[in-house]
């Protein structure tokens, strides 16, 4: 029934109507991650000038589907590792990109969608993404929990291409029974523009507002791409907001003071440098 239905006409109520069945039956655990995740942001845009710019749009200026939003819904699309917003938004050379980090300051709940061995080799994915967690690993494997959780995998992870917003519908349906618990934070799910080789979170703004840290933005000049990979130029960036919202632009990159950088120990995380100090906590940029 589902698949016959005309996703151009047919409502997000009536996909949640025929959904309901899968939904019920859609078994999980649920994470609760502790203060202190670090998310990444991105907008393709202008220098943004307050923080309000590269937070979740104003309910008015959301005016298309997405993976997870209705027209005139927000929705506060992040990721878990700084190089995924770069494919999430198609960021091409010459295009300026604000790319923002925020910070968890109380325990996130997430549901989750799509981590399932078959999902794996339809997004291609280098992870065995049934087995990237804990609360994935650790789910009942009956026959009928793993044919409704890859049947919802599958419903949810399509690419859909510029044009065929409509298909979002589907994915929005998931998403609004997913997310329907009070106790639900956001959601997570592989990026599908990356294959499945990392993770996405969609925060709902009461989460953001009562317990997301602003970090830092970078203003950021993309010089090239490839198919793995985008170059860019620091233009500026910021770590500070005024008490009117405004972000204090530094006018250089992202740096750490002189006086600390010298007890900091640098990683490569994913794909970019993290300090942390001689405890092992991580050290943002000042």
């Amino acid at each position: 029934m589902l698949q016959s239905l005309d996703l151009r006409t047919a409502s997000i109520e009536r996909l949640m109507d025929l959904l309901a069945p899968f939904l019920g039956e859609y078994k999980s655990l649920l994470p609760a991650f502790a203060p202190g995740v670090h998310l990444y942001r991105g907008r393709v845009c202008r220098r943004p000038v307050r923080l309000g710019d590269i937070s979740y749009p104003p309910l008015h200026l959301v005016r298309q589907l997405g993976r997870i939003n209705d027209i005139g819904q927000s929705i506060f699309y992040a990721a878990t590792t700084r190089s995924v917003p770069f494919f999430e938004l198609s960021c091409r050379p010459d295009e300026t990109l604000a790319l923002a980090v925020w910070k968890t300051t109380d325990r996130m709940t997430l549901n989750h969608i799509g981590y399932t061995a078959d999902n794996s080799r339809r997004l291609l994915s280098r992870r065995a993404l049934d087995q990237v967690y804990d609360f994935t690993a650790g789910l009942s494997r009956d026959d009928l929990g793993n044919s409704i959780r890859d049947y919802l995998a599958a419903q949810f992870s399509q690419v859909v291409p510029a044009g065929a917003e409509y298909r979002y519908k589907i994915s929005i349906a998931i998403a609004r029974g997913l997310l329907a618990p009070s106790n639900v934070d956001g959601l997570l799910y592989p990026t599908i523009a990356m294959s499945g080789n990392a993770d996405n979170v969609a925060l709902k703004p009461t989460f953001v507002d009562s317990s997301c840290r602003f970090m830092s933005v970078e203003f950021l000049s993309i010089t090239s791409e490839s198919a793995t990979t985008r170059a860019f130029r620091v233009i500026d960036s910021a770590t500070h907001v005024a008490l009117d919202g405004m972000l204090d632009w530094s006018g250089r990159a992202l740096k750490w003071s002189a006086s600390s950088a010298r007890d900091l120990v640098f990683r490569v995380e994913a794909d970019s440098w993290v300090a942390y100090d001689r405890h092992g906590n991580r050290v943002d940029p000042d």
